[in-house]
């Protein structure tokens, strides 16, 4: 079965997709040439990827869902639909020393920040970090792990160091909703509520991208549902790729000549058509002295196997030719009278 991740050449995607906002998945071209599919965590920490993502946006570019087919083989359409408020980022709280420098903010975050949460006594500067909650994945490259996991992880690290980075921070992300999931969004909205000067700007604090980010409420993870009947033109899209194989057709074979001179012909073929006429007297005739001739056969039979069952073994045996034991006890016999 052809893959659509192998429709196309292997590719790269270009790295500042790792700083990518809602109004940049809505841009993405369903004919690209780099991106192949997305990738995203369910709540039950569960891989999900849609293949040849299909952004439906409004006449004024706003995000209403993207559109994709759940399999890769190009004969098996089923295709899904990620509504448009479930598409963004997502916050995750990170060592400010461990962040790479191309993505690290310019400081760490400050006392008044972080206060009254579970990380106003940690012992290390720490950062506010920004990513996409879906990443998405080149030609030529195949995830097989299906549960987020460090498996999951390690794969994702062979496809490029910044899809290695989304998969361990989103581990991170993941984490912090589960066991922080008040504090979080509370540094996060204290540092969108704070009021920066020229000299402190509090979201320097964060990676980014961090002011114009959008968190879907659903955040890390991200929910999918069927397409049904909705969004035909994006639809007949995504058919232009994939599609059932069509159901074989009928070949019929053409008639063979037949030399008749080859072939001898057994039986007749009746050259009228049957009709429902009763049959004509001699037919009748025909089966009466038929049915007679059969009847009588089977008489004759019957009298020679009664006779033949009537008649003892034994009288059978004494009206055999007698052999020439018999003759000689015969004569004597005669001798035995005459003398």
């Amino acid at each position: 079965m052809r893959s659509y991740l192998a429709s196309k050449p292997p590719s790269q995607i270009d790295p500042s997709w790792f700083n990518w906002s809602i109004d940049d998945f809505a841009t993405i071209d369903p004919e690209s040439n780099e991106i192949a599919a997305l990738l995203y965590v369910t709540r039950k920490r569960e891989i999900g990827i849609i293949y040849k993502p299909t952004p439906v946006t409004k006449q004024d570019g706003t995000l209403l869902g993207i559109v994709g087919n759940m399999f890769s083989e190009k004969c098996t359409p089923a295709f899904l639909k990620i509504d448009g408020d479930e598409v963004g980022s997502c916050y995750a709280i990170q060592k400010h020393g461990e962040i790479p420098s191309e993505h690290r903010p310019e400081t760490p975050l400050q006392a008044d920040i972080v206060k009254g949460t579970n990380y106003k006594n940690y012992p290390h500067e720490i950062s506010m970090w920004v990513i996409p909650n879906l990443s998405p994945l080149p030609f030529g490259k195949k995830i097989e792990q299906t549960s987020f996991d460090d498996a999951f992880i390690e794969e994702m690290a062979t496809i490029s160091k910044h899809h290695g980075m989304w998969a361990k921070l989103m581990g991170k992300v993941i984490d912090q909703a589960v066991t922080d999931e008040s504090d979080v969004p509370i540094i996060a909205k204290r540092l969108l509520d704070s009021v920066g000067t020229r000299t402190r700007d509090p979201c320097r604090a964060a990676s980014k991208g961090f002011r114009n980010a959008t968190i879907p409420t659903s955040a890390p993870f991200v929910e999918i549902s069927f397409l049904g009947q909705k969004f035909t033109d994006q639809q007949a899209t995504l058919r232009s790729y994939f599609e059932r194989n069509p159901t074989p057709a009928r070949v019929e074979e053409p008639p063979v000549e037949i030399d008749e001179g080859l072939i001898q012909v057994v039986g007749t073929v009746a050259t009228e058509p049957a009709t429902n006429a009763p049959p004509d007297k001699e037919f009748y005739r025909v089966m009466i002295e038929t049915m007679k001739n059969l009847q009588s056969g089977a008489s004759i039979q019957n009298r020679k196997n009664r006779r033949r069952i009537a008649r003892p073994r034994g009288d059978r045996r004494r009206r055999q030719a007698p052999n020439e034991h018999d003759k000689a006890d015969v004569r004597v016999d005669e001798d035995s009278r005459l003398g």
